[in-house]
């Protein structure tokens, strides 16, 4: 395996934003027969995500358009950050709720030890992680 220096990792992050331009906040729109809901979750979405790359940590995500491919419960975002810090992060609007497979999900990797964190804004996120947060004695509740 070859080595990836600092250098190659920037141009990487170059590469990566030019191909992948970042959603501004007032572009989110719901898609057609969408909720308000989706459009707030992703723009939650984009603003994590941003704030990750400023602060050079690795998000891994999947698709949100197709189900295929993810595992069932798997939280939205994967975040490599420093010092070995690994989050999952579910994103929910102010009123999203989670469904079952998410809260069985996420009891599972609390119960290994990870950090799991349920986000409804920058500012939790940006919070829970200055303060090392990530609801770890508090279990989610499943959607009724």
């Amino acid at each position: 395996m070859g080595s990836f220096t600092r250098s190659d990792y920037e141009a990487f992050l170059a590469r990566r934003a030019a191909s992948r331009p970042l959603i501004k906040q007032d572009s989110v729109k719901p898609s057609p027969g969408g909720t308000r809901g989706e459009a707030s979750e992703e723009r939650l979405r984009a603003q994590v995500i941003e704030y990750c790359r400023q602060k050079e940590w690795l998000v891994f995500s999947g698709t949100t358009a197709h189900r295929t491919g993810r595992t069932v419960g798997e939280p939205d975002l994967t975040i490599a950050a420093d010092h070995g810090v690994v989050y999952f992060v579910e994103l929910k609007s102010s009123t999203g709720k989670l469904r079952p497979e998410q809260s069985a999900a996420a009891c599972w990797l609390q119960r290994l030890g990870h950090a799991w964190m349920l986000i409804r804004s920058l500012q939790e996120f940006i919070v829970q992680t200055q303060n090392g947060l990530a609801q770890q004695n508090h279990p989610p509740q499943a959607a009724p």
